[in-house]
Formats: C-alpha cells, structure tokens, sequence
C-alpha cells in the first residue's frame, strides 16, 4: 500500500522576510521622524534669531539717526553685514539715492536686482521646470540713518535656500537608507537561498553513489522539510536498487538452478528411455533376419512405449518451463489444474476458485503473469500463512484491467519493522509491472491474531498479439496419448 503523504510544516521563510523588511521600514521611519525633528528644531531657531535680529536693527536704525554716534553706526555695520536676517535683503543705500529729498522713510523704486540663487539643485530644479527665476522685487524701504539711507527689499530667494538646506538632509537620508535596505534585502536573501547550495550538493552526492545525501541541520523549516523529503527519497531508493540486486542474484541463481535440474531430468529420464530404445534398435538391425514376426512385433511395441513415455516426460518439462496451450481461452482450464494440485497436496485447507467467465482479450504474457501469479501465490499461502480457507478470483472489472484476487484467512502480513518482500513477490511484481500491471498486498480484514491477507494482481485488457485458434507453442508430440498436465509450480 501506499504510505500517505506527509503533511508539510509551517514554513517560516516569508515570515523571517517580511519580519526583517518591516524592522528596515520601522527603522526608516525612526531616522526619518529624528531628521523632522532635527530640521524644525534648527528652523524654529533660525526664523527666532531672524526676528531678532531684524528687531535689533531696527532699534539700533532708530537710536543711530537720532543720535549717530560712532558706536552704534558700528554696530548697525557689522549687524548688516552679518546678514542675520532672514527673507530681507538689508544694504546702504548708494550715495547719490541717499542724497536724495525724501521727506522720510517710505518705499522707492529702483532698489537693484536681487542676487540669485545658485547650485547645482537649483540648476536641475530650473532646468525640469520645477523653479521659475524670481524677479528682483520692485520696491525698497528706506529708513534714514542720519546721513546715510537703509534700504530693506524682499528676498525671495532665502525661501528656496531654506527649502533646498531642509530636503537635502531628507534626500540624502532617503538615499542612505533605501541602499542600506536594498543592501540588507540582498543579504537576507543570500543567506535565506545559501542552504540551497547544500541540497544541491546533496543530490550530487547521491547522483555519486552515496547512500545518503549527508545533509546537516537546516535552521529554516522549508529546508529542514525537503531535506527530509530527500533523504526519504534516497531511503527508498536505496532499498529498491538493493531488491532489484536481490532479484537479479536470485533469477540467476534460480536460472542455473533450473538448467542443472533440467539437465539432471533430461539424463535420469530421457537418458534411461533412449537407452532402452536404442538397445531394441540394435536388437532388430543385428537379428532382423532371424526374428520371427511376433519378435518384430514386439520389439516394436516396445519401442511404441518408450516414445510415449519419452514424449509424456518432454511434455512435462515444457509443462514446467511453459505450460503447454496457455493462452487466453485456456487460462480458467490451467487455473483449475493448477487449484486442483494444491488441494490434492494439502487437503485439509478449502480452495474456492471462481472464474467469471468470458474473460476479456489479453495478450499471452499477461497471461503467463498471471498463471505465475497464481502459481506464486498458492506456494507462498500453504508455506507461510497457515491458512485454512483460501478464496481465488479472476474477474475483469468493465472498464478496468483483469484482477486476480487472492484471499486467505492466515496469520497475514508480518510487522511494519519486519516486512520484506522475498524474490516471488519481487519477481511477480517485476513480470507484473512488465506488461503494465501492479501488484497490491493488503490486510484481509479478518479478527485480531489471523487478519489474513487479500493478494490483487491486475494486468491490463489488450488485443492478443497471436489471432485466434493460434496454435499455441509446443504442440503434440508424435505417440503421445492425452494424460493430465503437471501444475506442479515453476521451478
């Protein structure tokens, strides 16, 4: 019977992957909430030292113009040339717009072209069309300082400073971090795809001739699982190819077995009558002229006899090799001869054949798989089953192949740890397997202590490769009068 599959773990190998790439996305998204954080910081500080900055010019602009002392000038100088503050652009007035009438401080015209942004992510910006060219704003304030003019104008450009100096640390931590994670990713994946190389070198070690493939401990269960399935794999094979070697050693030995037995039959019998024929050959030819008619009569009678017993006993060795007329029509006759020898062998067991007749068309070695089938069967029933009933059957399913079924009530099949099968079973699953049968060995179901065994040998229903009315190998031989075929088992 076949095992039933064993069902497969729980694999872990995507957990492991999307756990790693989930801890990557979390870490992503900490460094990414730290750079936030980090640039509103430096921002809030920044547009707070801005404000002060400009509240101070203010203040100092107004104290320098009603008192314009050295010092403060000084101070107003080095706070314009400092330029901290932010989003203004702060510059002296030239000479000649400072000489001009102005009743006070109020916007002008005319403040000059602001500076203009540069790099090399403004160039990319401008050039893909994401950042138009800011125009220099067209009005100034001035605020007197004695006798110089501050000019104050819009400076539109510090916003795309600010913006480029707070996405260039998030750009660069983005581009930081994605080849850290495709780095990371790539290394999971080595080290998860690494164990392949070993069930690789497994399966050249088996394709080697090893018995086992010599895997280690894999970590990951998905590997752990076809490790497993390799090394059943390499069990079971290595249990057929030492059957088959089995097999092979015993049809040779059977098959030297059989030539001794047939030449030891071919001397002892055949040897004895051509003997006895040949001295009443020799008798006739050296007194052929002296014998008298009944002489000859009955040398001749004599040698009538020895033909048939030589043709009996060359009948029955071919019996034993082949038996003589098996074909599809004949196979229920040669199953009955067959049934009918073990029960005159072993009287105290009931055989009960039923052959469900007409069988369908069947080439002549699925034949002869399945009167050795039978032949196999009975011996190995009556020499280790202890059976006392025994149940034969040759029936063809409709649509299905031709079933010889073989049940006894014996103590049935041996222990999971115990069982092999020997050379018959081996062979007739062999002859079976040849025409595109199979061979089934099963519990009986018969009570605890004799389940029994239920033996199914199917071969497949095809077009006889002879037609007809064939004469069917070994024909009859010259003298030879109808006697019973031996059944006795194949050698």
């Amino acid at each position: 019977m076949t095992p039933s599959a064993t069902p497969l773990p729980p694999l872990d190998l995507r957990a492991r992957l999307m756990g790693w790439l989930g801890l990557g996305a979390l870490l992503w998204l900490a460094i990414a909430l730290l750079l936030t954080a980090f640039t509103l910081r430096r921002g809030v500080a920044e547009e707070s030292a801005g404000a002060d900055a400009l509240t101070e010019l203010l203040i100092l602009a107004g104290e320098a113009h009603l008192d314009p002392r050295p010092e403060l000038l000084a101070q107003l100088d080095a706070l314009v040339a400092s330029e901290q503050v932010r989003h203004l652009l702060v510059r002296w007035a030239p000479e000649a717009q400072a000489a001009a009438p102005e009743a006070g401080g109020g916007p002008v015209a005319g403040a000059g072209p602001a500076e203009q942004t540069t790099g090399p992510v403004i160039w990319l910006a401008r050039r893909l069309g994401l950042v138009e060219a800011v125009a220099a704003p067209a009005l100034s304030h001035r605020i007197p300082v004695g006798g110089r003019v501050l000019l104050l104008s819009p400076d539109p450009h510090a916003e795309i400073d600010e913006i480029v100096d707070d996405s260039l640390p998030l750009m660069l931590a983005w581009l930081l971090i994605g080849l850290a994670m495709t780095a990371g990713v790539g290394a999971i994946v080595a080290r998860a795809l690494a164990p392949a190389r070993e069930l690789c070198a497994g399966l050249l070690r088996l394709e080697g001739g090893a018995p086992t493939p010599g895997f280690g401990r894999f970590r990951l269960r998905e590997y752990a699982a076809i490790a497993e399935g390799i090394e059943h794999m390499a069990l079971r094979l290595g249990q057929a190819h030492r059957a088959q070697q089995r097999l092979t050693q015993r049809l040779i030995g059977l098959q030297e077995e059989e030539r001794r037995a047939l030449a030891r039959d071919l001397h002892d019998e055949l040897g004895q009558h051509l003997t006895g024929m040949a001295a009443q050959v020799a008798l006739l030819q050296r007194h052929a002229d002296k014998l008298s008619p009944a002489r000859v009569q009955a040398s001749a009678e004599a040698l009538q006899a020895e033909l048939r017993c030589v043709s009996q006993q060359l009948r029955q060795l071919l019996s034993q090799l082949r038996p003589h007329g098996l074909s599809a029509a004949g196979l229920p006759d040669e199953l009955a001869l067959l049934v009918e020898h073990w029960r005159a062998r072993c009287p105290d067991v009931a055989i009960e054949l039923h052959v469900a007749e007409p069988l369908p068309a069947i080439d002549d070695e699925a034949v002869l798989v399945l009167y050795r089938g039978l032949q196999e069967g009975l011996t190995n029933v009556f020499r280790h089953s202890q059976a006392r009933e025994l149940r034969v059957q040759l029936a063809a399913d409709p649509s299905g192949p031709l079933a010889l079924r073989i049940v006894d009530d014996g103590c049935g099949l041996p222990p999971e740890d115990a069982r092999s099968e020997g050379t018959g079973l081996l062979a007739m699953r062999e002859r079976a397997a040849r025409v595109g049968g199979q061979l089934l060995l099963e519990p009986a179901g018969g009570p605890p202590g004799r389940p029994g065994l239920a033996l199914t040998l199917t071969v497949p229903c095809r077009v006889p490769s002879e037609p007809p009315g064939a004469a069917a190998p070994g024909g009859a031989f010259p003298f030879e009068e109808e006697s019973p075929r031996d059944p006795r088992p194949a050698a």
